[in-house]
């Protein structure tokens, strides 16, 4: 049977108060989504600070902010734009497409095959060929 851990008093705990792991997780996600073992995977990446006292790992929930924040998503830019430049009348996607253009006549150089780099005319000694029995 296991046994659920006693949180501490809320109003006892700040950013920088040590929790063990287990305590530290139930406070920092409440919902249960994180465990002690993603905390612990978090540490090993070296995205979360984790003090080690007596064989007992402790962070903080000031540590825990600033590994959420060293994990939030940056979002992409998109992969083409549609945008037209008041230039030259193009598009983004024609500049894309330019690129890919290029990058295809390159491709195709380099499937080609290579020249021969060794003179027509060599001449070459023949040996003599010893039959194996």
């Amino acid at each position: 049977m296991t046994r659920t851990p006693r949180l501490p008093d809320p109003s006892l705990i700040n950013d920088d108060t040590p929790l063990q792991l287990h305590i530290a997780a139930q406070l920092a996600y409440p919902d249960g989504s994180m465990s002690v073992s993603g905390l612990r995977k978090e540490r090993d990446r070296g995205t979360l600070a984790v003090e080690r006292v007596a064989n007992r790992e402790y962070t903080t929930l000031g540590a825990i902010k600033r590994m959420r924040e060293s994990c939030l998503v940056q979002q992409k830019a998109p992969a083409s734009s549609s945008v037209r430049t008041a230039a030259s009348g193009s598009s983004g996607t024609d500049k894309r497409s330019e690129e890919l253009a290029a990058l295809s006549r390159t491709v195709q150089r380099l499937r080609e095959s290579s020249k021969t780099t060794s003179p027509k005319n060599t001449n070459r000694t023949s040996a003599a060929v010893i039959r194996l029995k």
